[in-house]
């Protein structure tokens, strides 16, 4: 075990740090560079009070970008209700998660909560060391 462990704040695919999630769909995304990570924990920030049940789902792609093989609920989903008010921070931890190079971890809603809904995500990580020649999808550049 590392004890280089860190949080990651997650944003958008436009860059937004505040993810809308009054409608479904794949909503933030992260990946590793050069060395595996250890998912350990991951907490949904409310931006305001959620105005309908919502739920927040963590899925994994085994091939970065690519929806082929992907894995749904590797982490149970983290439900929103209208008791969570803004800055109520909704966790799920311990959890142990390996995200290689090479794949990818996506945050969607898969149950839409209110419009103007807003929340923020985090993820708990710790990087596992390993040399990138080891890793199938790592190819060193000459």
């Amino acid at each position: 075990m590392s004890d280089k462990r860190y949080e990651v704040r997650l944003i958008t695919t436009t860059g937004a740090t505040e993810l809308d999630i009054s409608s479904t769909g794949d909503k933030a995304l992260w990946a590793p560079g050069l060395i595996p990570h250890m998912l350990r924990g991951v907490a949904v920030i409310c931006v305001n009070a959620v105005g309908a049940t919502g739920t927040i789902n963590f899925d994994k792609r085994v091939t970065y970008a690519s929806d082929t093989g992907r894995v749904d609920n590797v982490i149970a989903a983290i439900s929103l209700t209208t008791a969570h008010t803004a800055g109520k921070v909704v966790y799920r931890a311990p959890v142990a998660v390996l995200i290689n190079p090479g794949e990818e971890l996506v945050v969607a809603a898969d149950d839409a909560a209110a419009a103007g809904d807003l929340v923020a995500v985090t993820i708990f990580v710790e990087p596992l060391w390993e040399n990138p020649a080891n890793l199938a999808a790592m190819v060193a550049t000459a």
